[in-house]
């Protein structure tokens, strides 16, 4: 096989692994971009608001509270 072929072949072969690999690891980068963004609150969200632990701890509280109260 002359040199010219020799290279054609391993850049097709290259781009056809490369394609095979690269999709996968763009789309877990992309992956790990909106993980981030949505843990720092990027893009603003607005249908959602923050609540605070004790809050939270209270009304489960009181969810198991009424539902031990109604299996007696």
């Amino acid at each position: 096989m002359s040199g010219q072929a020799n290279s054609a072949s391993a850049a097709w072969s290259a781009a056809v692994v490369l394609g095979f690999i690269g999709s996968p690891v763009a789309g877990f980068g992309t992956y790990c971009l909106r993980r981030l963004f949505g843990d720092i609150g990027f893009p603003v969200q607005i249908d959602v608001s923050k609540v605070p632990a004790e809050r939270v701890v209270a009304m489960l509280s009181s969810i198991g509270s009424k539902l031990s109260q109604k299996k007696r």
